[in-house]
């Protein structure tokens, strides 16, 4: 799983895959007869692997923007070239 993770980062690809998402509609309490749309709420089922790494890179660029932020300097992305 390491290495999809690296190669995933020096590449700046996203697995297709891990962007899927599987829709569920749960009742709303006390609705759960209801024909009605409106009385159910849609909850996004993400791949596992893709949100460890999304949670990952999260712990990782939070600290340098907040330090940048707090000193005011400009913050410059970085995109990979193909």
């Amino acid at each position: 799983m390491t290495a999809t993770y690296n190669a995933c980062l020096k590449t700046g690809r996203f697995s297709v895959n891990w962007k899927i998402a599987k829709i569920l509609l749960i009742a709303k309490p006390g609705r759960e007869k209801s024909a009605d749309t409106s009385k159910y709420r849609p909850i996004s089922l993400l791949n596992t692997e893709g949100k460890i790494l999304e949670k990952l890179l999260i712990k990782r660029i939070t600290p340098p923007i907040h330090d940048r932020i707090l000193k005011r300097k400009p913050i410059r992305i970085h995109t990979p070239k193909e």
